[in-house]
């Protein structure tokens, strides 16, 4: 409907040597700030089956992660987390490097962004050929909150922690949901200082 494909068809880069490129992303580094991402999709890298889907524990590193397409990410959060909770046990994040997808959104816009389709059950996302990384920012179940997003935010700015801002990532996807017209003060200005660094935020109406 956006007409990505004609993009993918028409669009060419040039290389130094001449050769002839359509633009699908290829170069791109993408994060997913969103429930996480299933690293286990045929789509999303991963071998596409539900006994892949189920080995996984959320709360422990995975030989399936990272792989070729999801080649980075985190869990800010932790399977319990949901703000909006009356436990405050659960209103408390604990990170973890498995950015497992518990609940499919996350997985649904990264597929939309950078999945790779059969052509014939399932079609690719706008930038195929772009590396994804999952930014867990939500539990199984409930909501997030400000302090998590930012620390999003932070990861896309510096994925790999070493204060080197050179790994930052080219375009970071929010898709977060939240009451209509409610600002959120602290993550836009996070979002301010992010774009001003050179990554592109790309945020749902």
């Amino acid at each position: 409907f956006i007409n990505a494909h004609k993009v993918h068809e028409n669009l060419t880069l040039i290389s130094s040597s001449g050769e002839k490129k359509a633009v699908r992303g290829q170069g791109m580094k993408v994060g997913i700030i969103d429930s996480g991402i299933d690293y286990t999709h045929s789509m999303l890298g991963g071998v596409g089956t539900i006994e892949a889907y189920k080995e996984v524990d959320p709360n422990l590193p995975s030989d399936q992660f990272p792989n070729q397409k999801v080649v980075g990410g985190i869990d800010l959060v932790g399977t319990a987390y949901d703000l909006s909770s009356s436990n405050p046990v659960k209103r408390i994040p604990i990170p973890d490097g498995n950015p497992i997808d518990e609940s499919g959104h996350g997985t649904h816009v990264a597929g939309t962004v950078a999945g790779i389709g059969d052509g014939t059950k399932t079609y690719s996302g706008v930038a195929p050929d772009a590396s994804l990384h999952a930014i867990k920012v939500f539990g199984k179940n409930g909501s997030t909150g400000d302090t998590v997003v930012i620390a999003g935010l932070e990861y896309a700015a510096d994925p790999n922690g070493d204060f080197d801002l050179s790994d930052q990532l080219d375009v970071v996807n929010l898709s977060l949901g939240g009451g209509f017209g409610e600002p959120h003060n602290l993550y836009r200005e996070a979002v301010k200082n992010l774009v001003e660094g050179g990554t592109l935020v790309v945020a749902s109406a």
